[in-house]
């Protein structure tokens, strides 16, 4: 989930850059508490259920944008930003709308692993998870000889 709270944020830094006075008509004062600092995990709430209930919070947060972002008054140019793009894929492999409500995807309703978006910086860097250690980047194989060559 902090990935999604990170995307929604590195948007909103994105967007302040190119297009600050859009931006304003669009904000919400709670948007300040909630993506001021990075979302990180220690900084989410604790328990399953809190969880759930704050990653619907910020769904609704992207929703908000989005439709700003991809309504007939919003500038084209504003979709073809990078973090934009990358905000629209996440909420799509995320979030989904069912009898009017939104609701996040568990693993049996996500896109397969490798085509999850885990990084808003890096749309290409890959979730590991080895016993409680988890990381997002990339792999490397080194393999190591004892030839001179």
């Amino acid at each position: 989930m902090e990935g999604v709270g990170e995307t929604f944020r590195a948007a909103l830094n994105s967007l302040a850059v190119v297009a600050p006075e859009w931006l304003k008509e669009q904000w919400q004062e709670v948007w300040i508490e909630r993506y001021e600092h990075r979302v990180e995990n220690y900084r989410l709430p604790d328990g399953k259920q809190a969880r759930g209930a704050y990653a619907i919070i910020i769904g609704k947060d992207g929703v908000k944008l989005l439709d700003a972002l991809y309504a007939d008054a919003a500038p084209v140019f504003l979709r073809e930003i990078p973090a934009v793009q990358t905000l629209r894929r996440v909420w799509v492999q995320n979030f989904y709308w069912e009898d009017a409500e939104l609701h996040w995807r568990d693993l049996s309703n996500a896109p397969a692993a490798g085509a999850l978006i885990n990084s808003p910086y890096d749309p290409e860097a890959l979730f590991a998870q080895k016993r409680e250690t988890q990381s997002v980047g990339y792999k490397a194989h080194l393999t190591e000889t004892c030839d001179d060559d």
